[in-house]
């Protein structure tokens, strides 16, 4: 009896063994969780900073675009820091588009309009990997807020890596 016992609980730990590496294979950037690091510079003010770490759902717009909807501000947007408070640049949040087979980020543009109301959108940086990598769950990526009225040509860099959460 004990026997056929250990043969049971092998055969489900292989299952659940199995079942957990097709889960991780089947692994979709676009309606997944994530946390966000990495570096944000305001050219207009230098007392604009980034809030990092965040987390954030890649807020399914379709199976291939996605855009960033922050856990604490519950809207699209993307979390700052002015002086040193929590904030957010109203009329700002990314949305990705990514190439299912090449896994490259090839747009981005801002989820309020291009631009938006208030001038904001938002442009890939070239000089970024901008990709999403399946083997670490990550994205990564670099992109610009553009809001010509108030600098120009790029008033924010963005640097950022997203790391899978669920």
């Amino acid at each position: 009896m004990k026997i056929q016992l250990a043969w049971l609980f092998l055969a489900l730990c292989t299952l659940a063994c199995k079942k957990k590496k097709e889960d991780d294979a089947g692994v979709k950037p676009v309606g997944s969780k994530y946390t966000v690091t990495g570096s944000m510079r305001d050219f207009s003010n230098a007392t604009y900073t980034g809030y990092y770490p965040q987390e954030i759902t890649l807020d399914k717009v379709n199976d291939v675009q996605g855009t960033m909807l922050p856990t604490e501000l519950g809207i699209p947007g993307h979390i700052i820091l002015i002086g040193g408070s929590k904030s957010y640049y109203a009329n700002f949040a990314p949305t990705i588009t990514l190439d299912p087979n090449t896994n490259k980020i090839t747009a981005i543009t801002n989820h309020y309009g291009q631009p938006s109301s208030s001038g904001r959108s938002a442009t890939l940086d070239p000089s970024g990997i901008n990709a999403w990598d399946p083997a670490s769950k990550t994205i990564k990526i670099k992109y610009w807020m553009d809001e010509p009225a108030v600098f120009t040509p790029h008033r924010v860099s963005f640097d950022e890596t997203w790391t899978y959460i669920e």
